[in-house]
């Protein structure tokens, strides 16, 4: 499978299970209260959201686990067999490569607006969340806050590709494509390639955006899978009390 599906095809499988529910345990309201249920939510997304930042925020975070690993942005992925052939793959590995290192300085700087986001999530129905499957949280983070958290980092995107040469080998890629294409004509071509110039930081930068939010919230899920099998091991009370209980 296409390494770059692998996270869609997670939400979708996770997404379609939805909060599917059990009987519910009717020791629950004993053993701890809604208040107590939200915060271990809460307290859980926080845990998945540092484990994330700090995995995918290395410089090889990335690019070192192919789970996330961002690849070519989907007008390059169908021209790169045509690139290849005319010599152009290595520029087509320093563009990838590039990339994931973007999106590793970008997961890094995410940290703030993630705690926020975990903040404002409203939670409204946590005993829901606690019984449905086991990326159930994340998915639900995930839904609720992505636009949200896309509008809060699309200026640090863009701050990441402007201090790269991510734009300019966006464009430069993107020219040669086109070039071998013997249904464009030379003037039409030219006014083209100028406004691919233009516009290549801005489509790079939503790329970017948009895959490194996917990675984080991958591993968030992986990390939401962990706790819930293992709370003793959270080092935290509220998480051990609450999903313990389970």
């Amino acid at each position: 499978m296409d390494r770059r599906s692998v996270l869609s095809l997670w939400v979708r499988r996770t997404a379609g299970a939805g909060l599917a529910l059990g009987l519910p345990n009717l020791a629950w309201p004993q053993a701890f209260s809604l208040t107590e249920a939200r915060g271990a939510l809460r307290a859980a997304l926080s845990q998945a959201a540092a484990v994330a930042v700090a995995q995918l925020g290395r410089p090889e975070g990335f690019l070192s686990n192919d789970k996330v690993r961002l690849g070519l942005p989907d007008a390059l992925e169908k021209a790169s067999p045509v690139l290849r052939t005319i010599g152009q793959g290595d520029k087509l590995e320093a563009f990838t490569n590039a990339l994931n290192v973007a999106a590793a300085e970008l997961a890094a700087a995410a940290g703030p607006a993630l705690n926020q986001a975990i903040a404002r999530a409203a939670l409204p129905e946590p005993l829901k969340l606690l019984q449905g499957h086991q990326h159930a949280l994340t998915v639900a983070f995930s839904e609720g806050q992505r636009a949200a958290l896309t509008d809060t980092l699309r200026p640090v995107a863009q701050a990441v590709v402007d201090r790269s040469d991510l734009g300019s080998l966006h464009a430069e890629l993107n020219d040669k494509a086109k070039s071998t294409s013997t249904s464009t004509s030379t003037s039409t071509s030219t006014s083209t390639s100028a406004s691919d110039s233009t516009a290549a930081p801005v489509r790079v930068q939503a790329h970017l955006l948009q895959k490194t939010l996917d990675g984080l919230f991958f591993v968030m899920g992986e990390e939401e899978r962990r706790l819930r099998n293992a709370p003793a091991k959270s080092g935290s009370p509220l998480i051990r009390k609450v999903f313990g209980a389970l």
